[in-house]
């Protein structure tokens, strides 16, 4: 049975994990970089995406930008499955 604090705290998860992710795909994309402890400042290439003001940042946007971005998941997957 699910409690509406187990959702909560799955949701919670979720979200934190998402939120992680973000900096570390935008680093291995060249769209940002660190700037200090927690802090990240987008590059030319970052702002030039955002300037198309897309409706949402997902991986069909990344994928449609950034050739490596499908490498990159590519590459992930092929690491997930050859470990199992």
């Amino acid at each position: 049975m699910t409690t509406d604090r187990n959702v909560s705290e799955a949701g919670r998860r979720g979200c934190t994990n998402r939120v992680g992710w973000q900096p570390y795909i935008s680093r291995r994309l060249a769209c940002s970089g660190a700037i200090g402890p927690g802090r990240y400042q987008l590059t030319e290439r970052g702002r030039k995406a955002l300037a198309s003001k897309p409706a949402t940042i997902d991986v069909a946007f990344l994928e449609s930008r950034f050739p490596e971005m499908s490498e990159f998941r590519k590459a992930r997957s092929r690491h997930r499955y050859a470990n199992r």
